[in-house]
Order: C-alpha cells, then sequence, then structure tokens
C-alpha cells in the first residue's frame, strides 16, 4: 500500500487487490464472500478504525487473561501451602490449567 496523495483530511491510497482483500479480513479474492467482492468498487469504505478497535480490545483482553491466569496459579498455591488436606485436588488443577 502506497500514500499517492493528500486531502484536507487525509490521504489517498494505492493498494493492489490483495492488499485490499487483506485489509477486509481475507487471504484472497477467492477467500472473500460473493457479496464482499461485489461490494469492493470505487467509493467503498474500508472501515480501518472499527478493525483496529476490536483488534487493539483483544490484545488487551489476552493480556489481562495472562494477568488472571497468574493470579489464579497463585491462588492455588497460596491455598495448597495452607491447606495440605485438599493438596491432591489443587495438583489436579494445575495438572489441568494450559499454559
Amino acid at each position: 500500500m502506497k500514500i499517492i496523495a493528500t486531502t484536507p483530511g487525509g490521504f489517498i491510497l494505492q493498494a493492489d487487490e490483495q492488499e485490499v482483500y487483506r485489509l477486509v479480513g481475507h487471504y484472497y479474492r477467492g477467500n472473500a464472500s460473493r457479496e464482499i467482492q461485489d461490494n469492493m468498487k470505487v467509493g467503498t469504505e474500508i472501515k480501518v478504525s472499527e478493525m483496529f478497535d476490536q483488534l487493539y480490545k483483544v490484545r488487551e483482553i489476552t493480556s489481562k487473561t495472562k494477568q488472571i491466569s497468574k493470579l489464579a496459579e497463585e491462588l492455588i498455591e497460596a491455598v495448597a501451602t495452607r491447606n495440605p488436606v485438599i493438596q491432591p485436588i489443587v495438583d489436579a488443577i494445575i495438572t489441568a490449567t494450559p499454559k
């Protein structure tokens, strides 16, 4: 993709077909539905900001999920050290928890 001109509010971009289809979430034209293919024409708006926002939220959730997983492991460890009666249950949970 290449910036070929500026406008008062932004840029005019040049992109090949594959770049445009990847931008809207498809590997290539043949991977897109007929509806999407039919809508790829001059004037079609591609909402990149909305897609970026969704990806950013996924990244935040992934980070939070890792934090929660770490806290859960710490909690399990704390419970195990304070209550040896439930150690076998805790061991089973730790073993079953994906890393």
